[in-house]
């Protein structure tokens, strides 16, 4: 088991640097293929905003519109034609193409589209806005210099202009590891604050999340494993084991561990599955923890000077809101190492 392709999340935040950088080092390190993904969902001017507009931007809008309609248009009565295709209908609409295609695919039995492909090197689709497409340009070409400097050969470019924890979501199913940085208000890097943790409850793979300050000469060399006998911390544990076999020290701490859930001995059995994957590992136990499960990780991980946290991301979504277990906020928001979480 090993990790042959990472995903990393590229923004125009002055963060993104840090975890392109993160993100070469391990795929240096597993000899693994490295994907950037930027995406940015485009601004759409509130109705109000709209409504100040001047008639005569309104009606360029709906012309350019219109005529990109009349284009499309007279370009498949021309391949229909000449094919000998009797058969047709056009159908147009100036509203977004997806609820445009959701709705008339209702009544066929077949909706045939197009891939969206944007090749390493490909110029950017001009329907962008400019302001998207020149902040996914100078992602692009950062990304393309930090990996090239490296020496990184395998690597991919991918960008699009959609939710940013939609798209991570997506690509994430095709990586071993996903690299993102912590939510930070101040950077101006235009990703939601809430990706990380949607992130984690959507993507089904590994989080590493960088937090929003500080260097990281080092990641997985002595490793914190939050344990407590859940799904979400044994995923957690196993998603990590290419870090943790590479790990010099791997200390497994249960935090009040409650009699009968761990075992004789709290942490001993992951200790034991870990062992037998070539892990190194110490199992500690801190009964009788004076502050909330969160914070008492936060001060293991500084007393024991480790370069990275492992513990299962909990929570689940309600009514579209999110709600997140004590110990996962806690960290997610006070992180000050990096932080796989798996869901």
């Amino acid at each position: 088991m090993t990790y042959k392709t990472i995903l990393v999340h590229v923004d125009s935040g002055k963060r993104s640097a840090v975890r392109i950088d993160v993100a070469i080092r391990l795929a240096r390190q597993f000899d693994a293929h490295l994907v950037a993904l930027h995406a940015l969902m485009p601004f759409e001017a509130p109705g109000y905003v709209i409504a100040e507009m001047s008639p005569t931007i309104i009606e360029a809008q709906r012309l350019a519109a219109a005529n990109e309609v009349e284009r499309t248009k007279v370009e498949f009565m021309r391949q229909a034609s000449a094919a000998g295709l009797r058969d047709v209908e056009w159908r147009g609409a100036t509203y977004g193409p997806a609820e445009g295609i959701t709705l008339h695919t209702r009544y066929a039995d077949l909706a045939t589209m197009a891939q969206a492909v944007r090749e390493r090197g490909s110029t950017i689709i001009e329907e962008q806005p400019p302001v998207v497409s020149e902040a996914i340009a100078r992602s692009e070409r950062e990304f393309t210099r930090q990996a090239s400097a490296a020496g990184l050969n395998s690597m991919e470019w991918r960008s699009g202009t959609d939710d940013p924890v939609d798209a991570m979501a997506l690509h994430s199913r095709y990586a071993d590891l996903v690299v993102i940085g912590q939510a930070d208000s101040s950077d101006a890097s235009q990703a939601p604050l809430d990706l990380p943790e949607r992130l984690v409850l959507a993507a089904g793979r590994p989080i590493l999340m960088l937090p929003s300050a500080g260097s990281f000469a080092t990641i997985g060399k002595r490793v914190l494993v939050a344990w407590n006998p859940s799904r979400e911390a044994a995923r957690a544990v196993t998603d990590a084991i290419p870090l943790l076999q590479q790990a010099d020290t791997v200390h497994i701490v249960a935090v009040n561990p409650k009699a009968g859930d761990y075992g004789a001995v709290p942490g001993a059995d992951i200790g034991l599955y870990l062992a037998r994957h070539g892990v190194r590992v110490e199992v500690n136990a801190d009964h009788g923890a004076e502050i909330d499960v969160g914070n008492e990780l936060l001060s293991r991980a500084a007393d024991l000077d480790v370069d990275l946290i492992v513990m299962g991301g909990y929570g689940h979504s309600r009514l579209r809101e999110l709600m997140l277990g004590g110990a996962t906020r806690t960290i997610l928001e006070s992180m000050t190492v990096p932080v796989l979480m798996s869901h």
